[in-house]
This record gives structure tokens, C-alpha cells and sequence, in this order.
């Protein structure tokens, strides 16, 4: 159904051109660094680009580390997938955007984590010993228009991810995750050269999840509510309180000065917060956690444009904080389980910053691309009591290099990039009072971060015009780890239609 949505919406009255030009506009380093700044605020997506184009594909993406880089991910992981998204202007009135992904897939050796959306809940998780085969199920939809009146652009989208994660042997770990956000936006246009947008939107959230067992055996396998830096909330460790609900709400603000054309400053700043509660359903939902988690991140760059030379210099710079309070709970003999205080016990700060170059020089039907990135990136985590402390500082460097040739009904692109970590400076202290076996575990992902690494990455795509609004194409990509444990890569695939 989606798909005939977009191709009628492809048929009407919007602004098209030829499909391989308008992919080639979208395709390059430069095009996916820019795209970025005008995709923060809806209104703004209007000035994105000048022409209509739609895709629909299939795929598959595998990935194989010898030792898990991060442990609550496994170490194996195989997913298909199918996405359609379109892009389509209406002449000088406005531009409408629809997306829609469906992901289905198993994540291999996973431990230490029975929780879905682990990075965005961290520390406050459910987690376990167990090593298990996750299933991965999840739906993601988005939609958004912007429309002009005079010199405004007015702009609402919003977005729904739907998420089912689950275990066949025991212990058997289920989650389900509805998430919602809406945006509404409105931009300026200033002078002749520039528009400047702002943005706000609200985050609805919520995550059930329990822990089933169905054999004596699996029973024995316990569950640790995980507070951070190697803590868990003994009291409710176990079997018996597996059934947990996160439930965030959050809010965003954003401003953003984008160009109206090829050239020009582009500068932004973004300020976004989410309180999520973690709730015990067999103590009356009493919110035995509370996480709140603050970002902010201000980007500057530059494009220009020329016959032969395209030119982009980008800087961008974010920080978080994660403050976590955990809620002293009364002995619950009245059935009520009434919360009785709350302590601020966790705290994390992350500061990085980011540094982007791009080049592009045309000749006739090609296009070669050099990018470089350099990037630093600091962060540190703090428990208070029992005192805990992990930080560490890593540099992150790359270079990309790229081809693309448009040859009649053919389009080529080939890119190659190369990036290297180092982690020369961390610190490193656990409370004594930490069990064994988690300790073990912050010891080993400590070590992970200061590996040195160097990253691979060739990637290949070739489409073939059918049409002069329709075209076929396969995409491939590779990426190896070279690092002292063992083998780590990816790779994916990809086909598809444009139009």
C-alpha cells in the first residue's frame, strides 16, 4: 500500500528530473554531510533539494566479531530488511517526505543485557549472566510535509518505532517498544541567500518487559536491576521482579540557519530532554529509578560550489548527561510500596567534537571525492556511593576517498574509507564492593575502548536507468576491524528501485 502511495504521489504534480542525476545529488559525501543540517528542522527540508525521488529496497546486513566488541549487542548478528522512503517537491509550494523500514533479524551470544534499546536506557537495564539468541523485530514509520507561504515555510512531521526483542530458551527475556515523536517547525527566509528555522517536538515512550521461565533449570539463572558502574538494586535482584516498564517523556528544541541555494553558511543548535522512569509491575509500578538525560549539540559549516569544485568544512560539537536517582522504597506491608526518598547515585558526562572536510571535483560525467574527519571524544561516568569512576579520552581520524561517473543510462560510485581509534588517556576505579563477575565485565569493555583500531570500509553501488523516472540498483559494503582481538567485519546489501 505504502508503495502505491508513493508512486501516485510520484505521478502528481511534483518536480522531477532524471532519476540517476537526482540520485547522484543525493549520494555524495558532501550530499550525506549536508543533509544532516537542513534534516534537523522539517520546515527547513523544503530548501533540501530541487527534485522528486522515491526509493523502495531490500536487504541484508551481517556482522561477525571473533569477541564482542560490546557484549549486550553478541557477537553475531543477521538481519533483513526492506525500507521505502520519498522525497517529492510540488513545484514552489511545498515538500513532502514519507518513510517506512521493516527490520527482522537474530542477534547471536548476546549477555549481560535482557533489555531492548539498551544505549538509550543505560545504566538503568535489566541484565543477566545468561548468553542467549535474541529475536529482533522492529517497525519504523515517519512522515512529514513543509509548506511555503510568502517568505515563511511552515513544517509538523512526526515518527513511530515499533520494537519486539525476545529469547526461546530460558531465561527468556520479552520486550515491547512503542516510540512516538511529533515536530512542529517554522522557518524564514532572510534576504535572498538564507532561511532560518526553528523547532520543537515532545518523545512519548514506553518499553514492557519480562522474564519467563519454563524449565527448573532456567529458574536458577538470576536477574540484576543494573544501576551503574557494577551496582545493581539488590533488593529486587532475582527472579521474582522481572516485570519492568520504562515509561519517558521528552521534549526538544531546535534553531537552524540553513542556505536557500548551493552555497553559504549553515549553522544550528540543539537542546533536547528525556526523563524516563523505571517501574516494577509486581510492587504497584512504583518508579524504583528515574533517568534523565540531557543533550545539546551546535553545528557551523560551509558549502560552496563552483563548475569544477565543491567545497564543505564542517564543525560540530555535543554534549550529554546522564543523571540517574534511584528512589528508597518502603517495606510495602500495606500493599502500597510508597516511595520514601530519592538519590542522585549516578552521573555521566560525554563531551566530542567533530571536525569534516569534503572536496569535490567534476570533469564531464565524473566526480571524485576526497573527505577527511578528525573527531575527540571524552567522557566520564561516576557512581557516588560506593565511589566509582571510569573515564576515558579517545581520538578518532579518517580519510574517504569516492568516484561516481554518470554514463548515459548508467551510474557508478565506488568509495573507500579508512579511520583509526586510539584511547591515550582513561581512568579506571571500581569499589571493591562490585561482584566478580561484574567487574570482569567493566574490566573487559574498558579494555575494548583502548584498543587501538583501524577501520575498512569499501563500499560499491551501480544503478541502471529504465526509464527516464525509474531505475534499478544494487548496493554493496564491507567494513573490517583490524585490533588485537580478532576478527571483526560487516556487510551489507542492498536492491532496489528508484523513481
Amino acid at each position: 500500500m505504502l508503495l502505491a502511495v508513493m508512486q501516485a504521489w510520484a505521478q502528481s504534480d511534483t518536480v522531477s528530473a532524471d532519476v540517476n542525476r537526482s540520485t547522484e545529488e543525493r549520494l555524495s559525501e558532501r550530499a550525506t554531510l549536508v543533509a544532516r543540517h537542513y534534516g534537523q528542522i522539517t520546515a527547513n527540508r523544503y530548501f533540501q533539494y530541487g527534485t522528486s525521488l522515491s526509493t523502495v529496497s531490500a536487504g541484508w546486513k551481517y556482522r561477525y566479531e571473533k569477541n564482542a566488541i560490546a557484549v549486550w549487542r553478541g557477537n553475531r548478528a543477521s538481519t533483513g530488511l526492506f525500507s521505502a522512503d520519498s522525497y517529492l517537491r510540488f513545484g514552489g509550494k511545498s515538500a513532502a517526505f514519507i518513510g517506512a523500514e521493516y527490520e527482522n533479524g537474530i542477534l547471536d551470544n548476546v549477555n549481560w543485557n535482557s533489555t531492548a534499546d539498551y544505549e538509550l536506557l543505560y545504566p538503568y537495564v535489566l541484565i543477566s549472566p545468561a548468553t542467549g539468541k535474541v529475536h529482533h523485530e522492529r517497525y519504523s514509520f515517519s512522515g512529514g510535509c513543509a509548506s511555503r507561504f510568502g517568505r515563511w515555510v511552515s513544517g509538523i512531521s512526526g515518527s513511530y518505532r515499533a520494537l519486539h526483542e525476545f529469547q526461546r530458551i530460558d531465561p527468556r527475556p520479552r520486550s515491547k517498544v512503542n516510540d512516538l515523536k511529533i515536530e512542529a517547525s517554522l522557518s524564514r527566509m532572510i534576504g535572498r541567500n538564507y532561511a532560518l528555522g526553528a523547532a520543537a517536538d515532545i518523545r512519548i515512550y514506553k518499553q514492557t518487559m519480562d522474564v519467563s521461565y519454563f524449565n527448573e533449570a532456567g529458574a536458577f539463572t538470576p536477574q540484576y536491576h543494573y544501576i551503574g558502574l557494577g551496582q545493581t538494586f539488590g533488593r529486587f535482584d532475582g527472579t521474582t521482579y522481572t516485570e519492568t516498564r520504562h515509561k519517558g517523556f521528552g521534549y526538544g528544541f531546535r534553531m537552524s540557519l540553513v542556505p536557500t541555494g548551493s552555497n553559504g553558511f549553515l549553522a544550528a543548535f540543539d537542546y533536547s530532554r528525556l526523563k524516563m522512569n523505571r517501574q516494577l509491575h509486581e510492587i504497584n509500578e512504583a518508579p524504583i529509578t528515574v533517568l534523565w538525560t540531557d543533550r545539546c549539540e551546535a553545528n557551523l559549516a560551509y558549502i560552496a560550489e563552483s563548475n569544477a569544485w565543491d567545497y564543505t568544512l564542517s564543525l560540530c560539537g555535543n554534549y550529554e548527561r546522564r543523571q540517574g536517582e534511584e528512589a528508597v522504597v518502603d517495606n510495602g506491608l500495606m500493599g502500597e510500596f510508597k516511595i520514601l526518598d530519592r538519590h542522585t547515585m549516578y552521573d555521566r558526562h560525554r563531551y566530542c567534537a567533530t571536525l569534516n572536510a569534503v572536496a569535490e571535483w567534476h570533469h564531464d560525467h565524473h566526480c571524485i571525492t576526497i573527505a577527511s574527519e578528525a573527531q575527540v571524544e571524552a567522557e566520564k561516568e561516576q557512581y557516588r556511593d560506593p565511589v566509582s569512576v571510569i573515564s576515558h579520552t579517545s581520538l578518532n581520524a579518517g580519510i574517504h576517498a569516492g568516484y561516481r561517473r554518470l554514463s548515459g543510462l548508467w551510474l557508478f560510485s565506488a568509495t573507500v574509507s579508512g579511520d583509526y581509534h586510539t584511547c591515550p588517556a582513561n581512568r579506571f576505579s571500581i569499589s571493591s564492593s562490585v561482584m566478580q563477575e561484574l567487574s570482569d565485565l567493566l574490566s573487559y569493555t574498558r579494555l575494548r575502548i583502548m584498543d587501538d583500531c583501524f577501520v575498512l570500509q569499501p563500499r560499491l553501488s551501480v544503478q541502471r536507468r529504465l526509464q527516464q523516472a525509474g531505475a534499478i540498483f544494487i548496493s554493496l559494503l564491507y567494513r573490517q576491524l583490524f585490533h588485537s582481538y580478532g576478527v571483526s567485519l560487516a556487510a551489507e546489501i542492498s536492491l532496489g528501485y528508484r523513481f
